[in-house]
């Protein structure tokens, strides 16, 4: 994998192992489910159809959408979104700002299981994005939340993540997801 010695460093392991991949496994919220259920120490990587990749790391233990309370992160040091290849960013991790008074702390929104395989939304990464139509190479299969610079450091913007924005103020910004990762750190 390219950028595996930063998202090591980034997220002070030594190694890595790819979980999902949806060149090779099913995109359905089901199966996404299975593959990061129980898990901690995950990374999220999105690559876009312009060749843009981003992501989100969460060191907690990704808990059962079943539960109420599921996947809570307390500490913001838990939780952090990344740029691997952006022409406006470099390649960093941006830590969440005002951590404590966000209204909604759970950071990693993980959708029940469904009986009904084309349900939409796989997930979403609070203030930040999500894949929230199962089909890869849609125009509107991921989202960049229209807010998020208030919410990360680095007066991030959707442009540096996707290469676009929407036109009008106060939308969130979609896009065309064409592969979808799932990593795995650990020491």
């Amino acid at each position: 994998m390219n950028f595996e010695k930063e998202l090591n460093n980034f997220s002070s392991s030594n190694n890595n192992e790819i979980i999902f991949d949806s060149d090779y496994q099913p995109t359905t919220r089901n199966y996404f489910n299975m593959c990061v259920l129980g898990r901690q120490n995950i990374g999220i990587i999105i690559i876009t159809e312009t060749g843009y990749s981003f992501g989100a790391y969460f060191s907690e233990i990704i808990d059962n959408p079943a539960n109420n309370n599921n996947n809570v992160f307390n500490d913001k040091d838990k939780i952090f979104i990344f740029t691997l290849n952006s022409p406006t960013k470099p390649l960093r991790k941006f830590q969440e700002i005002s951590f404590s008074s966000t209204v909604n702390k759970k950071k990693l929104q993980i959708y029940d299981f469904t009986e009904n395989e084309n349900d939409n939304y796989i997930f979403a990464v609070t203030s930040a994005f999500g894949f929230w139509k199962t089909q890869l190479f849609d125009d509107n299969s991921g989202y960049i939340y229209y807010n998020i610079s208030n919410f990360f450091e680095g007066n991030l913007k959707s442009q540096d993540l996707v290469g676009t924005s929407n036109e009008f103020e106060g939308n969130n910004t979609y896009f065309k997801i064409a592969r979808l990762l799932v990593v795995q750190f650990y020491n």
